[in-house]
């Protein structure tokens, strides 16, 4: 959480000042997890017959806003990153498409060396920020 929290400032200083999702590999998350769990009270509505921990994001407030932690299993192990979604946005000359440029509305191709047929899904396009000093890599993350 410290290194979140540190993370999070350096971005505040370059103009942070709105909700950011942190997005963790679950083994991250797991630590993460189990900490907040053990930082749980029970209140009124424990039952003795079932216990329900956990959580499914850890959202708590800092200097820019909200912070939103998640996990992804697009997050290789060791990094973290933060983001802020609305920054963020979709530019290429093309979208997902099945169509192949120039070969008009035929998507299905034959196998050259086999009886059958081929899909391709097409794409040119890119993730581009136009706050890239909003966005955070944290990494060195040691996962005990």
């Amino acid at each position: 959480m410290t290194k979140i929290t540190s993370g999070v400032a350096k971005a505040v200083e370059k103009g942070l000042d709105q909700d950011i999702k942190i997005l963790v590999n679950p083994r991250t998350w797991s630590n993460l997890m189990s900490d907040q769990a053990a930082l749980r009270k029970f209140d009124g509505s424990y039952k003795s017959e079932q216990a329900e921990n956990g959580m499914s994001t850890i959202k708590f407030h800092g200097q820019n806003g909200v912070i939103e932690i998640e996990p992804s299993i697009h997050v290789k192990e060791g990094f973290a990153y933060g983001v802020v979604i609305d920054d963020l946005i979709r530019v290429g000359s093309s979208d997902i498409t099945f169509k192949r440029p120039g070969q008009g509305d035929e998507f299905f191709r034959d196998l050259e060396a086999s009886a059958g047929y081929e899909l391709r899904s097409y794409c040119d396009q890119a993730l581009f920020s136009s706050c890239p000093g909003k966005m955070i890599l944290f990494f060195g993350i040691v996962n005990a």
